[in-house]
């Protein structure tokens, strides 16, 4: 069995697309995997047979002076400056919400040519049944693999993990709005190309079954089974997260941070550390920088953070209580609760209970649950000054992950559905 699997990163252990994906395709027996993305950076993974590249770098050199796109990456070296320009326009692009960007991306991918004999004669050569692709909010993959499905007439397997087509979004941008409009044509089109529709969240798939009328499938990330052994505290306790701060969370950490401050004011009882790679905006800053209370780390390698989290006396999930971030994320399930649930640790939890995520582990009871700023002071302070509810909720957090994210059991049916397309 030939898997092509699409990324927009490149597939590195490194990164949460590339960790992702080397969760799901590991020990994948009898198949072989392949791998073609659209950065510039490098990719960092034992998982793929071969790599195939085509960047938005490529396409402009291609525009204005010609030079093909595409290549085979295991053939070639990469260019330090270029990953970093290319890093520095997406974390500005980032930070600055810049919209207009993403129509001069899709100009770019429309101007370019990508669909060179290169990239024909690598899909041919690794003669692909199944072509995996992650739902971007962009337009560029899904023209991609249309062109893919017209050459290879491979079975196509797609993997909802964000909500890239509702209408239930909350923007004053006409540009967000036309974007939106032309990204739902594309995503219709690609969920009437697949075979299987894999849905991140229960709420995503009870939405998405509605409105594409075809059925779709629940697929998690999966964790190693182990036994539940407990654990020591830091005399100081610290409380951790790791991961995306956008989307409004930032504001949601803010509010936890308020309420250590407070607790600190007469010992150094808690430590709020943040371990993220978000672009920092300026009121970011000022809303996450106090003094001994919140220790910002930024961005650490993927390899360090089993090791941060296990560290920890309490992991912290957030999402935001504002109507648009709140919208944006309602269908997600974040990667990293599953990491969480894996080191038997105390989770807390804040945000709407109508989120995905704050949903999940709400009724696995696998988390302290806050779902207001009120709330979220008072279940902090009970959680700081409680160690037989830090353990309890801790061995429930193990409970849920053993029971719903056994990786033996998602990678056998995972790879059952799969051979049956190929049968």
């Amino acid at each position: 069995m030939n898997i092509l699997v699409i990324t927009r990163r490149s597939w590195s252990n490194n990164n949460n697309i590339g960790n992702t994906m080397t969760n799901l395709f590991m020990n994948l027996h009898g198949s072989e995997i392949h791998n073609l993305y659209f950065r510039s950076e490098k990719p960092q993974n034992n998982i793929c047979k071969t790599i195939f590249q085509i960047s938005e770098q490529q396409l402009i050199r291609n525009i204005f002076s010609h030079k093909p796109t595409g290549r085979d990456i295991y053939a070639n070296t990469f260019n330090p400056d270029e990953i970093a320009k290319e890093e520095t326009l997406y974390s500005q692009s980032k930070k600055n919400n810049l919209r207009l960007l993403w129509f001069i991306r899709e100009l770019v991918w429309d101007c370019g040519n990508w669909k060179t004999k290169a990239l024909i004669h690598y899909l041919h050569e690794i003669n692909i049944d199944i072509v995996f692709m992650p739902v971007f909010g962009c337009y560029y993959p899904h023209k991609v693999l249309k062109f893919i499905k017209e050459q290879t007439n491979a079975k196509i397997v797609l993997f909802h993990a964000d909500d890239n087509y509702s209408l239930k979004q909350f923007s004053f941008s006409p540009l967000y709005w036309l974007y939106r409009f032309g990204l739902r044509r594309w995503v219709r089109r690609s969920v009437k190309m697949a075979t299987i529709n894999y849905c991140i969240s229960r709420i995503q798939i009870t939405e998405y079954q509605k409105a594409f009328k075809k059925p779709c499938k629940l697929l998690y990330k999966g964790i190693e089974q182990r036994q539940f052994t407990g654990y020591s505290e830091n005399e100081r306790l610290k409380l951790v997260f790791t991961g995306n701060i956008s989307s409004g969370r930032w504001k949601t950490l803010a509010i936890i941070g308020r309420g250590l401050q407070k607790m600190n004011k007469t010992s150094a009882i808690a430590q709020l550390i943040i371990y993220t790679a978000t672009p920092m905006t300026k009121k970011m800053k000022q809303a996450l920088l106090m003094d001994d209370t919140i220790k910002m780390m930024g961005q650490v390698p993927a390899a360090s953070i089993p090791i941060i989290q296990n560290d920890a006396d309490i992991l912290i999930h957030v999402e935001s209580f504002a109507l648009k971030d709140k919208l944006e994320v309602r269908m997600s399930f974040s990667t990293k609760i599953v990491d969480y649930l894996e080191h038997g640790k105390c989770i807390f939890a804040v945000g709407p209970i109508d989120v995905a995520s704050i949903d999940y582990l709400k009724k696995n009871d696998a988390a302290v649950i806050a779902t207001s700023d009120n709330d979220a002071i008072e279940k902090l302070s009970m959680i700081i000054r409680n160690p037989e509810l830090r353990l309890e909720y801790a061995e429930k957090a193990w409970k849920c992950g053993q029971k719903n994210h056994n990786r033996t059991v998602i990678q056998e049916r995972f790879y059952n559905d799969l051979a049956d397309l190929v049968s």
